[in-house]
């Protein structure tokens, strides 16, 4: 065989590996979230946030099955009894206002509602002075339902590892370089804040 065509038949192989086979994956652009991050004092990317200074929202659809609004509030008292929550509903969207609860246990409500109902489960934390400071979050689909996915209003994209958010008061938000999760789309799924 000649030299060219051995080069050439390499070259193929190479970039079909690359391109359409399981090398592909070697070269997409992840979120350092997929691994277990360190604790927030020793995360350089760590964004420490006083939970108790926002709003905070959970948004899903409904399912197929209509949903009671009691049976709801009634698994979450059981599920988290230190979280005092509102529950009400708008057309298709369940809205749970969560009046008091830390950092890690608002978190994990948003990962069992998402296990309970599925993937349009949203978080919204609304900054009370700042809204550059707001914030959307979600179950990340792609990886177990130890970690979450989010955005700042800035578009500074974010992960939580849940295993590890009530280590600090002031959470585990650890900022990510890669966009995951665009604020202003998320925020525009939800009826009651487009």
């Amino acid at each position: 065989m000649e030299p060219k065509l051995i080069l050439l038949i390499i070259m193929t192989l190479t970039l079909i590996y690359f391109r359409f086979g399981s090398g592909s994956r070697l070269l997409k652009k992840k979120s350092h979230h997929y691994i277990i991050p360190p604790s927030s004092d020793d995360d350089p990317n760590w964004i420490p946030i006083e939970i108790n200074e926002y709003d905070k929202y959970i948004f899903y659809k409904q399912n197929s099955e209509k949903i009671i609004i009691e049976e709801v509030a009634k698994i979450i008292r059981n599920e988290f009894p230190q979280i005092d929550i509102d529950v009400t509903s708008n057309n298709e969207w369940i809205q749970l206002n969560v009046i008091h609860s830390n950092f890690a246990d608002f978190h994990k409500l948003i990962s069992l509602c998402s296990f309970t109902n599925g993937e349009n489960v949203i978080g919204y934390c609304k900054h009370k002075t700042t809204k550059s400071e707001d914030y959307i979050v979600k179950l990340d689909i792609d990886a177990e339902n130890e970690h979450l996915i989010g955005s700042f209003q800035t578009n500074q994209n974010f992960g939580i590892y849940l295993p590890k958010s009530d280590n600090d008061p002031k959470g585990n938000i650890s900022k990510s370089h890669v966009k995951e999760i665009d604020f202003q789309y998320e925020i525009n799924q939800i009826p009651s804040f487009t």
